[in-house]
């Protein structure tokens, strides 16, 4: 498919979905625009107007890296399960009596 230089919200989320699978809607990127972490656009008056190549810098960062397995471990920390339980255990606590 042949796209413009710059694309509005919704061929901007077309493409991410068709180009390279990654599941957006134009509110995504609406929101994202607001919050940050959405791909860099540029305005035209109030008109957000996203290029290809950012498109394309955005999906290669959403994507993770290739895995063999689900239980392969992916780059990101993961958080310990249980390691806030015990945070404050060796505190003294006075109760009432």
């Amino acid at each position: 498919m042949n796209y413009p230089r710059y694309l509005r919200r919704k061929p901007a989320a077309t493409y991410l979905n068709d180009t390279w699978g990654v599941p957006t809607a134009a509110s995504t990127l609406a929101k994202l625009a607001v919050l940050g972490g959405g791909p860099i656009f540029h305005s035209a008056g109030r008109i957000p107007l996203y290029e290809i190549k950012e498109l394309d810098l955005y999906a290669e960062a959403k994507l993770g890296k290739p895995r063999r397995s689900t239980s392969d471990i992916a780059d990101e920390p993961a958080a310990s399960a249980g390691s806030d339980l015990n945070q404050g255990a060796d505190l003294d606590v006075e109760t009432a009596e």
